[in-house]
């Protein structure tokens, strides 16, 4: 639930952080691309890392809270003048690819978690749970930047939003 509370406050808004930002439509769509495409290469390095770690628990939560960490560079790409965007793309990129490195580790964890039996009951219900939390997380913040939007505070509800997606990071 709150991982997608995380995609729902944070992710599913970098594009708008952008635009606020003063994104050109190749600069949103190279946001829209590389950071998954990146991400998506990282997972073939995961045992590699693994190795490291000794242990998919102490992996996927060292990642876990170094995801949400980068909620505090994101932000702060606001600050930089010049080469903002390319800055906020370089990031997402490296939040996307802490955040999919995880997947193959937490795939096989919970695979020895729950018990074949239960397996389809319990990610059905998962689902539905991510999928209202994260629908009424977007909706939320869709009301918040409104409003702040609307008093000339944008960027503080993109602070807003960050800091809570990181803080349902960590708890995630």
């Amino acid at each position: 639930f709150f991982f997608s509370l995380m995609v729902g406050l944070g992710e599913t808004y970098f594009s708008a952080f952008a635009v606020f930002l003063g994104a050109n439509n190749f600069q949103l769509s190279i946001l829209a691309s590389l950071p998954t495409f990146l991400a998506g290469l990282v997972q073939f390095f995961t045992l590699r890392v693994l190795s490291f770690f000794k242990s998919r628990r102490l992996m996927a939560c060292t990642f876990t809270i170094l995801q949400g960490l980068f909620f505090i560079p994101i932000f702060l790409t606001y600050y930089v003048s010049g080469i903002r965007i390319e800055i906020l793309i370089f990031f997402v990129t490296i939040y996307a690819a802490v955040g999919h490195i995880i997947g193959p580790v937490w795939n096989s964890w919970i695979g020895d978690l729950v018990p074949t039996e239960q397996r389809g009951r319990y990610f059905g219900f998962r689902n539905q749970i991510m999928t209202l939390g994260t629908f009424l997380s977007m909706l939320a913040v869709g009301f918040v930047l409104r409003y702040y939007k609307s008093i000339h505070l944008e960027l503080w509800g993109f602070l807003l939003i960050f800091m809570f997606a990181m803080l349902a990071r960590f708890w995630s």
